[in-house]
Order: C-alpha cells, then sequence, then structure tokens
C-alpha cells in the first residue's frame, strides 16, 4: 500500500486527484466510515474529486480494456452486496451507484449490467437509501432508447435522456405534460431539472402550461404558481396565450390560488404582458372580460 493511499485514511487535506488509480481501488472499501471521519463541507469536496477521478478512468478505453482493471473489479465486488446489506455495505454501494455508475457513458455502464441486475431483485429500502430504486433507475436508462419522463424525485437519467435524445419539438412534445408534473412541488429536484428541460422548447411549454391551467381551473394554487413561476421565464411574446387564464386568476382567484399567493404573482406577470404589449396597465379596474381590449 503506497504512502498516499496510507494518507489518504488519515489524513483530511489529502489531494485525491493525486492518488494513483491502484490505490482507488483499495480505497473503496472504507467507504462510507473514511467519509464520515471528516467534517461536512470536506468530506463533500473529497467525494466529488473522488467521485470525477473514478468516472474518468472507468471512461478511459484503454483502462476499461485493461485485463488488469482493478478499480473495476473492486466497484464490482462493493456491487455484489449481501441479500440484507448492512447499513454501511448498502451506504456504499448506494454511493456508487448514485455518483460514479449513473454518470458513466452508457458503453461504460454495460459492464455492471449484472450488478445491477443482482441489486434490483433485493428490493431492499433503507430509511435514507433507496438502493434497489437506484439500480432500477440505471437499468431503466440502459434498456431505453428513447428519451422518458422521470419516473422518481431523483431519476437524472431520465433528464439525460430527454438532453441526449431530444433534438426538436416533436420530440418533445409527448414529454411535456410529465414535465410538467414535476413543477407541483418547487422542493423536488425533479422540479428545477425539469424546468431546464421546458425551457429548451418555450412555446411548447406554454401551451402544456395552458392545458394544465384549464384542467385545474383553480382547484391546486401551489402547482399553479410553480407553471406561473416558470411561465415568467418564457420569451414575454410566449405569455399572451396564456392571458385569458391569468386575468381569471387576477379577478376571481379561488381560495387556493390565494392561499398560496397566486393572485399576487398573476398582477406582476399581467403588468410585464401589459408593458411589453404597450397596453395600458388595468389590472383591477375592469371585469375579466374586459381585460386586454384597447
Amino acid at each position: 500500500m503506497s504512502g498516499s493511499f496510507s494518507a489518504a485514511i488519515s489524513d483530511v487535506d489529502v489531494d485525491f486527484s493525486s492518488i494513483p488509480a491502484s490505490d482507488l481501488a483499495l480505497l473503496l472499501p472504507k467507504l462510507p466510515s473514511f467519509l464520515h471521519q471528516t467534517p461536512e463541507a470536506r468530506r463533500r469536496q473529497q467525494f466529488r474529486v473522488l467521485s470525477t477521478r473514478l468516472v474518468a478512468h472507468l471512461t478511459d478505453d484503454q483502462d476499461r480494456t485493461s485485463q488488469d482493471n482493478s478499480l473495476s473489479r473492486a466497484i464490482q465486488q462493493i456491487l455484489a452486496v449481501s441479500p440484507r446489506p448492512a447499513a454501511d455495505e448498502a451506504h456504499r454501494a448506494w454511493l456508487l451507484l448514485q455518483n460514479v455508475i449513473s454518470q458513466l457513458p452508457r458503453s461504460a455502464m454495460e459492464q455492471f449490467r449484472p450488478a445491477l441486475g443482482h441489486i434490483e431483485r433485493l428490493h431492499y429500502h433503507f430509511p435514507e437509501i433507496d438502493l434497489s430504486g437506484e439500480a432500477v433507475d440505471i437499468l431503466r436508462y440502459l434498456n431505453s432508447r428513447c428519451a422518458y419522463v422521470p419516473m422518481s424525485k431523483t431519476d437524472y437519467l431520465a433528464v439525460r435522456s430527454i438532453q441526449e435524445g431530444v433534438h426538436t419539438a416533436e420530440e418533445m412534445r409527448p414529454l411535456i405534460p410529465g414535465l410538467l408534473s414535476w413543477l407541483q412541488d418547487a422542493n423536488w429536484p425533479m422540479c428545477s431539472a425539469s424546468c431546464e428541460q421546458l425551457s429548451r422548447f418555450p412555446a411548447l411549454a406554454v401551451e402544456g402550461v395552458r392545458s394544465v391551467l384549464q384542467h385545474l381551473n383553480g382547484d391546486d394554487g401551489e402547482w399553479e404558481g410553480n407553471l406561473l413561476r416558470f411561465v415568467g421565464t418564457v420569451p414575454p411574446a410566449l405569455r399572451e396565450s396564456l392571458r385569458p387564464e391569468i386575468e381569471r386568476i387576477v379577478q376571481r382567484p379561488t381560495a387556493s390560488e390565494t392561499a398560496h399567493e397566486v393572485s399576487e404573482l398573476v398582477i406582476e406577470l399581467l403588468v410585464a404582458m401589459d408593458w411589453w404589449a404597450h397596453r395600458p396597465l388595468k389590472v383591477r379596474s375592469q371585469p375579466a372580460e374586459d381585460l386586454g381590449q384597447d
């Protein structure tokens, strides 16, 4: 065992970028107990560097075709968890699935397919670690040749499938309703991720928002608020198609819309829309059916 590896398990200031790949393989079985020895902020920084190194080595063609790929073998061994793994064993595998395996190119992921299938069949869940769920997400990505909507709150591979596989409005169209559904709660990781993908095709997204607003008819103020905050990020000209829905909320907000302060939000939107269109500011002074008429 080299001196750099010895330092890695005792010195929180070790430079992970300088540790040889063979020593990285020796370090992996120490996870996550090693990381728990360090302060949280330093731990996150260390693991980011470590994950980047692992992904780089597993992606490199020469490393992947080497007969002595100790790093790949070490990861395979960690993913071969027991049917009822201890917390550290499960956490170690989960860290690698979430931060390393899921970041690999599709071709480099394939070598771990048998291990992923093994974990998927465990159906074992810890309170804060959905080990089988992570494997399911990766296998779904490996098995899908078309873009698909996220199936869970942390299904970043679904987002990746959209980023990689959707290049035209027609390809995005069937995914719009599913992406908009993730805007129901701004605290979900998939909310911001979905907004990023929707913003690639703003006209389609606004069309979908209008359909959802018409369907909700004021019954879900939280979702409506998140949808309209997204609308506030698209080019002003595209918002005009939502004027009837926005004016209805300004004049006749429902209890749910009032509770979630949607009416205040749409007033700001409507004022901005009127300014952009060089219209008089007539937000509250006229009935909804008169709003927008010159």
